[in-house]
């Protein structure tokens, strides 16, 4: 399996987890009220805090990759996933030739800043470093 392949399927299987503890969420949300309820709500919501924390992992362990997975919710669900791949464009990046050129030039100061300079007047100007 290709590794970008493998990034997108560790996504996958956390929102597809999210996705079902949502479901069954709303399932619990849809009883009546009571302790028994609002026990099981809430241990519902610890599962889903232990997936985003997994999904906050992902994004942290891929990003210095360039990795960036944005999820598109609908009532809660997320219904796609856009990946972004930075090593892609690094690729294509590679397969186009580059051409760089270099020039020195240089131009004579204008009379009036010559003698400004000249002076010893550096009222304003940025502080030098030893």
């Amino acid at each position: 399996m290709e590794r970008n392949d493998r990034i997108t399927l560790e996504f996958c299987v956390v929102y597809y987890r999210l996705n079902r503890l949502h479901a069954r969420l709303r399932e619990a949300r849809s009883f009546a009220p009571g302790p028994q309820t609002a026990e099981v709500e809430r241990e519902i919501m610890k599962q889903i805090e232990v997936h985003l924390c997994h999904r906050d992992q992902l994004e942290d362990c891929y990003a210095p990759y360039g990795v960036i997975a944005e999820a598109q919710a609908r009532d809660g669900f997320t219904v796609n996933i856009q990946f972004t791949f930075g090593d892609r464009n690094i690729l294509r990046e590679q397969r186009t030739k580059l051409i760089s050129s270099t020039a020195l030039v240089f131009f004579d100061r204008p009379p009036r800043i010559a003698q400004k300079e000249d002076s010893g007047s550096h009222e304003g100007s940025c502080p030098t470093t030893p």
